[in-house]
């Protein structure tokens, strides 16, 4: 009933209602809806290694091989070449 006169789903109204419990009114504010984690983004360290070794118009067939020997890894794709 307190849902419907603020025109919200229940759902919203009890995600709500747990996220004032946990922190409180501040929780209440607009939230970002950005992913706090980003599942296919590589480790910073790794990127920064392409590109400081990888020159323009360079393929990733090119920047693969040299950036896993510095690495001193070996992926998958690479163990059945």
């Amino acid at each position: 009933m307190v849902c419907g006169s603020f025109g919200i789903s229940r759902k919203t109204g009890y995600k709500s209602f747990g996220r004032y419990k946990q922190d409180g009114i501040d929780a209440l504010c607009d939230r970002s809806r950005q992913p706090v984690r980003y599942a296919n983004r590589l480790p910073g360290q790794v990127e920064r290694l392409i590109v400081d070794h990888a020159r323009p118009r360079m393929v990733a067939q090119y920047v693969h091989p040299p950036l896993f020997r510095l690495l001193h890894f070996r992926c998958e794709s690479c163990r059945s070449k």
